[in-house]
């Protein structure tokens, strides 16, 4: 279902005087409302879901919402017509006991709109353009409650109309809201993609929090899984995990929303996981002990590199105790030894090395002059 319609949906179900949210008024709306769809009006529309304001904003779309001639109708719709549609289910209801439960309702249908996508397909039949017709029985048993209901409300005079003029009412208010949303320069540049990526882009920002969620958990977990090898084995496995995550968590929300196959959704979110890979390995904080600048320090002999690192250590000695436990926290969190960390710190840099520059300059300043360098001073 689209917003166009659930705007409709949690209107009615929401009690103008007390602000409760009722489900089983929700539900019976959000279902009727399916009779009627977008491309009933306007043909070319039909992958509208009116999520996307540079969507709704684009030449194309409204180009169709012109010819349409919905704004005309919209202008002749009565008021209160949400509050009509709310007292005549709350009339069937009371001549029909149903309840969240008699209609198999899950337990937050606003919040999974599973159940009700799969239903409303099941008790429809038809094309939209000719007009949906409510399905004498279902196949499934668990639908057959909301398919009765819906059958008994449309026989209710005037119901039909109310429903349809609702769903145009909200097409209306969000064509006309909408443009007041997006940057002209962004939509100029939008107005020039490719139809479906622009529909990619309006499904990624739409879900893009549950894909989000699902690279911080798979990525996470493997890079716990694999944070004992080097830095550099980890940041290129990501160029290879980051877009398998997106392509699987794309594919799993498609297959679940039942969406048509667009090439745009699986490429975009392969993009963007890579670009986040790289930004993370650029940016983000890596195992020095495995950068390239550090080929100074494996170029030196086994004896050197001891005596190397024996002096980084002995400056870790000297650091005071507060900025000795960062670099311990660092150093394993790297997993690295301190010494190494050290030696790191002095050709890659760090968040601590101003820290510990500043506090070595500060006492070499502080240090007593050596009796010798005084006679010579004298």
């Amino acid at each position: 279902m689209c917003k166009f319609h659930k705007d409709v949906a949690m209107s009615v179900a929401t009690s103008p005087v007390t602000g409760q949210f009722d489900t089983v008024y929700y539900s019976l709306t959000l279902c009727a409302l399916a009779k009627f769809w977008v491309n009933k009006y306007m043909p070319d529309m039909g992958h509208l879901d009116g999520y996307s304001p540079y969507e709704l904003s684009s030449d194309a779309a409204q180009k169709s919402f012109a010819e349409s001639g919905l704004g005309q109708e919209g202008d002749e719709i009565p008021d209160g017509l949400h509050d009509r549609i709310r007292n005549m289910i709350g009339d069937y209801i009371t001549r029909h006991p149903v309840d969240h439960k008699s209609l198999n309702l899950p337990q937050a249908p606003h919040h999974n709109p599973r159940f009700l996508d799969v239903v409303t397909m099941s008790i429809y039949e038809g094309e939209v353009a000719d007009g949906l017709t409510v399905k004498l029985s279902v196949d499934n048993a668990r639908h057959e409650p909301l398919r009765a209901a819906i059958e008994g409300l449309y026989k209710e005079a005037g119901f039909a109309e109310m429903i349809e003029a609702a769903l145009k009412e909200s097409i209306c208010a969000l064509f006309a809201d909408t443009p007041r949303q997006v940057n002209p320069q962004f939509l100029s540049v939008y107005n020039r993609l490719p139809t479906g990526l622009r529909t990619a882009f309006g499904s990624c920002s739409l879900h893009g929090g549950g894909g989000a969620l699902a690279h911080v958990v798979v990525c996470g977990t493997l890079n716990m899984g694999i944070g004992g090898f080097s830095g550099a084995f980890l940041n290129a496995a990501m160029y290879g995990i980051a877009p398998a995550v997106a392509m699987g968590t794309t594919y799993v929300v498609e297959k679940y929303r039942m969406n048509d196959f667009n090439p745009y959704k699986y490429i975009l979110p392969m993009a963007l996981s890579l670009g986040a890979a790289f930004g993370a390995a650029r940016f983000l904080p890596h195992e020095h002990s495995t950068d390239p600048r550090m080929q100074w320090f494996y170029g030196f002999t086994p004896v050197q590199r001891h005596q190397q690192l024996q002096v980084d250590y002995q400056r870790y000695l000297r650091l005071p105790q507060q900025l000795r436990d960062e670099v311990d926290k660092e150093a394993s969190r790297q997993k690295m030894t301190v010494a190494m960390f050290m030696t790191s710190l002095e050709v890659c840099g760090g968040d601590l090395t101003p820290q510990i520059k500043a506090f070595e300059e500060q006492s070499t300043k502080n240090a007593p002059i050596p009796r010798t360098a005084k006679q010579e001073l004298h």
